[in-house]
């Protein structure tokens, strides 16, 4: 738009040059040579200069886009290529780590699996095995106790014992076994049994064992023994918590 006013400006300048160089000469109309192209015209306004300018702006517009290219900022289809690209690299990564966990999975579960058959093989064994200590089979003992599983407790305590009748765990083996009996209401099995935990020295069931004698003698409808019992457990051990409740087996028996 202002070239093309300025090429209309330039035509009025011309025409109004003509009209006063006819004013001056008096002469008539003759006929000129064209003063030029439009481009001699530019020149002439100065508009040559701009030209070039303008298009050595748009070399350099074409050399910035070029470079955008090359940045991958013009174009977006490159980006969204990329970002596609990058994507199913990450998505490639988290399937091979999800295939590692599962691995690692596996392989954990399998070792859980060998120390549960370990642990299982260890209480088929019996106690003829080496594996486990004096202490963990007592315990495996009682378990069976407290399960009303009376006759293979028996067992397995007695075992204990014949392995070792020195531990420190032995007099609690030898009134556990007393325990069984009484449990299956073998009142004279559970009185011999609960009498020979005296043998034992330095044995911390000794209460235990006194309060279940005169219990015994109760069960056997021996109550005068019963008594003389039960008053040996106060007058032996009077601080142990069972006091309390041997006084009531005598009240009971008044």
């Amino acid at each position: 738009m202002a070239r093309q006013m300025l090429i209309l400006f330039a035509v009025l300048i011309g025409i109004m040059l003509w009209f006063s160089g006819c004013a001056t000469t008096g002469q008539s109309y003759q006929e000129e040579e064209p003063a030029g192209d439009v481009s001699d015209i530019d020149q002439l306004l100065g508009l040559g200069d701009e030209k070039q300018s303008a298009d050595t702006q748009d070399d350099d517009r074409i050399n910035e886009d070029d470079v955008l290219k090359l940045l991958g900022v013009v174009d977006e289809e490159p980006i969204q290529t990329t970002q596609e690209a990058r994507l199913q690299t990450e998505l490639e990564q988290l399937q091979t780590e999800d295939s590692n966990l599962a691995v690692k999975e596996n392989d954990l579960n399998q070792k859980i699996q060998q120390q549960q058959n370990i642990i299982n093989n260890r209480g088929t064994a019996g106690f003829s095995g080496s594996t486990e200590t004096f202490a963990s089979r007592y315990q495996r003992a009682y378990q069976t106790y407290l399960q009303h599983d009376y006759q293979n407790a028996i067992q397995q305590f007695e075992a204990l014992l014949k392995e070792n009748p020195r531990h420190s765990l032995s007099d609690n083996c030898q009134y556990w076994i007393g325990e069984c009996y009484y449990g299956m209401a073998k009142y004279m099995q559970a009185l011999i049994a609960f009498q020979k935990v005296f043998t034992f020295t330095q044995s911390n069931k000794d209460a235990d064992a006194q309060l279940k004698i005169g219990i015994c003698h109760m069960q056997l409808k021996d109550n005068e023994k019963a008594r003389q019992e039960l008053q040996k457990l106060i007058d032996n051990y009077p601080n142990s918590q069972y006091v309390s409740v041997a006084k009531r087996y005598l009240d009971s028996l008044n």
